[in-house]
């Protein structure tokens, strides 16, 4: 059983102080409540200095609105709910949306580890290959930069020759509420202001999954970093928590999956929405087709959302996208697109001697 823990709460109009007074461990999360709901949360990278005097900041100005869990959560969705973000713990809300309290992402570890669910593999079966490394003097500028071109979200930080930790677009959060100050904030602060070394596992490539899981449960990190035996070498690969939730998620599911990626962690409650609109089709769908796996990858650019759809129908895969300013409309939009395309693939393979490639072109395959 995954212990419930007590969500401490602040109003919406306290000063972040307040909640940041609440935060004692990087697992700790604080609750921003607005007209007695539950508006999003407060964790431990609001403690950046970066964020400035935080008895003028409101709390609710910089509250996340992270993705909620039910009160009545099974093991399949928490596996769901954290394997699509780097969150270290999520709040539990009943169906009036008040919080109830929260759970820890360790503590899920620490549940799968008793039921014997983490593959019993080497570290270096389920690395993430290669592990681009960033100079902990760099400037925040140059990590965005270098982010945006090698199309990571995660970089290994050194300080001279040695590993020092991972810094995530997650850790960069507290730019997204300075924008004011962004462009002189990416020339003044480097990129080891935003590592928490205290957090940093480094494991060997020979080192059991289930051994690598429990370092990851007693720190809270969120990534584990494969050692090159050679020292003064890079090293070898990156396992992310992620990725590692996401393998057991696929191993216990049975069936066609929902995969949810690239959805930006103050836009996190959309989640149960988007999941459940492309539940609902792809059921409409499986009474015409053999449905397998779905993929929406979300990705955010300057001005607009860009939303990716791959769907497999009777062993094809069809692909679909769609941009929006707001990201639920593009999803709406998608699944029409989605519903359309696939009556005329069913109309047309009733029809002897057509084909569906013009339906191909118009809609896209991969």
């Amino acid at each position: 059983m995954i212990e419930l823990h007590d969500l401490p709460l602040v109003d919406f109009k306290d000063p972040l102080s307040k909640a940041l007074s609440k935060i004692k461990h990087v697992e700790d999360i604080v609750g921003v409540i607005k007209d007695k709901k539950l508006y999003g949360i407060i964790d431990e990278r609001h403690l950046s200095r970066i964020l400035g005097d935080t008895s003028q900041v409101k709390a609710g100005r910089v509250a996340i609105k992270a993705p909620r869990l039910k009160e009545d959560v099974g093991l399949e969705d928490l596996l769901h709910k954290f394997s699509t973000n780097h969150f270290r713990a999520l709040p539990v809300v009943d169906s009036k949306g008040q919080a109830l309290g929260y759970i820890k992402r360790s503590d899920l570890l620490e549940e799968l580890l008793s039921q014997n669910l983490v593959p019993r593999v080497t570290a270096e079966t389920v690395m993430k290959t290669p592990p681009y490394t960033i100079s902990s003097n760099e400037t925040i500028g140059r990590l965005r930069a270098l982010m945006k071109e090698l199309a990571v979200s995660h970089l290994v930080v050194r300080e001279h020759s040695k590993v020092i930790g991972v810094v995530s677009t997650f850790d960069l959060m507290p730019l997204r509420f300075a924008p004011e100050l962004k462009a002189s904030l990416r020339s003044r602060y480097k990129v080891g202001d935003f590592v928490n070394k205290r957090l940093l596992v480094l494991v060997a490539p020979t080192e059991c999954l289930v051994d690598v899981v429990k370092k990851l449960a007693e720190t809270g990190s969120s990534f584990a970093v494969v050692e090159n035996p050679a020292k003064g070498i890079r090293p070898l690969g990156v396992i992310p928590v992620r990725d590692v939730l996401a393998l057991v998620l696929k191993a216990m599911t049975e069936g066609p999956q929902i995969i949810i990626s690239g959805l930006p962690e103050d836009e996190g409650i959309l989640y149960d929405d988007i999941k459940e609109e492309l539940s609902r089709i792809l059921a409409k769908l499986a009474k015409m087709f053999e449905v397998g796996h779905a993929y929406l990858r979300i990705k955010e650019g300057k001005s607009v959302y860009r939303l990716d759809l791959t769907v497999e129908l009777n062993g094809r895969r069809y692909r679909f996208h769609d941009e929006d300013y707001d990201i639920m409309p593009a999803v709406n939009r998608l699944m029409d697109t989605l519903e359309r395309a696939a009556g005329k693939i069913k109309e047309l393979s009733k029809k002897k001697g057509e084909s569906i490639v013009e339906v191909i072109e118009e809609y896209g395959e991969g």
